[in-house]
């Protein structure tokens, strides 16, 4: 059997990313795979790349000029009549055209890792910064400064939710996630719950450390709440340490934060670390924390700390849930 997996991007560093690694390192016998990726970012091990054929197709990624989709459609269409799979597994690819292409390629299912297929805002995170519950449509004009670009973006959400209707399954990491899609208005029946899992960290057991290190992991945006670390850290104990593992687009903003709070003698920021080195990390560390300010679709950094007997704090936000007990295996807050 031959399962071809598509992604927009061969990499190893965010969630999705590796989650892909993932199942491909660890197929059951009998299985074989190939890999079809708009790009690679050089960053997953290699002993950890793909076992089988993999195949690169300019502008298949989310960055891709959709003027480009017609090119690319034939291109990915003459692959798979080329390698004939059995399966293909579709993950983030986000170009509606390219999704009813593949849709319609063969047996096909479709990994949902975001909110980019029923939100066209912020990750569910309304402008003000409350979480959103509301379902997509009209309604989210409230979150957009720009009346044309809102009109175009809720098209394209519209366009992606009827694309996905053509795929034989629907694959999500949480209930929250499922919640969403079949509030959006496609068929539960068809949408299953298979949560990522741990994979590529060495487990060996170590006791929780009473060390001072508090551990936050992800990228440094403002979403993942990675500036109420800091402000917590500042009521924290004094001996109470911070580390920071991973890079984002506030990287200098973060820096400077640090620096005016006081905070240069207790917080690392270690930028971003390959996913083989992240178990000595979390080993370091007290508590992890995961204070994301939006609507986290699971929180696999949450799960990997679990794992390694590392208790978690987070806010309670989307899938978080799912594998957070309150009270058992951390601490669950409002944000």
């Amino acid at each position: 059997m031959l399962i071809l997996y598509v992604h927009d991007r061969l990499s190893a560093r965010g969630g999705a990313d590796w989650h892909l690694v993932s199942v491909l390192d660890s197929l059951p016998e009998g299985i074989s795979s190939a890999g079809l990726f708009g790009r690679a970012d050089g960053s997953v091990p290699p002993d950890q790349r793909p076992h089988g054929d993999t195949f690169f197709i300019k502008k298949l990624d989310n960055k891709a000029r959709f003027q480009a989709e017609v090119r690319v459609g034939e291109e990915v269409q003459a692959l798979i009549k080329r390698l004939a799979p059995d399966l293909i597994h579709v993950h983030n690819i986000l170009n509606p055209h390219l999704l009813r292409i593949l849709a319609a390629s063969g047996p096909a299912v479709m990994t949902v890792q975001d909110h980019r297929s029923f939100c066209p805002g912020r990750g569910k995170v309304k402008a003000d910064g409350s979480l959103c519950r509301e379902v997509f449509g009209p309604v989210c004009e409230g979150c957009f400064e720009d009346e044309g670009y809102f009109v175009r973006l809720l098209a394209l959400v519209r366009a992606r939710l009827e694309a996905m209707s053509g795929f034989s399954a629907l694959i999500v990491p949480s209930s929250y996630m499922k919640e969403e899609l079949v509030l959006a208005g496609l068929d539960q029946v068809r949408i299953h719950v298979l949560p990522p899992f741990v994979h590529g960290l060495d487990l060996s057991f170590t006791p929780a450390d009473f060390g001072r290190e508090i551990l936050f992991v992800g990228r440094v945006v403002r979403a993942k709440g990675v500036f109420d670390f800091l402000e917590a850290l500042v009521t924290a104990d004094g001996r109470a340490r911070g580390l920071v593992a991973g890079r984002g687009t506030m990287d200098e903003q973060v820096a400077a934060r640090v620096e005016e709070l006081g905070l240069a003698g207790r917080i690392e920021l270690k930028g971003w670390v390959p996913h083989q080195d992240m178990a000595s990390l979390y080993r370091r560390a007290r508590l992890v924390v995961m204070p994301s300010r939006w609507q986290e679709p699971f929180g696999l950094a949450g799960l990997e700390a679990q794992a390694l007997a590392r208790p978690v704090a987070a806010y309670d936000v989307g899938g978080v849930r799912d594998w957070l007990e309150d009270g058992r295996t951390g601490l669950i807050l409002p944000p």
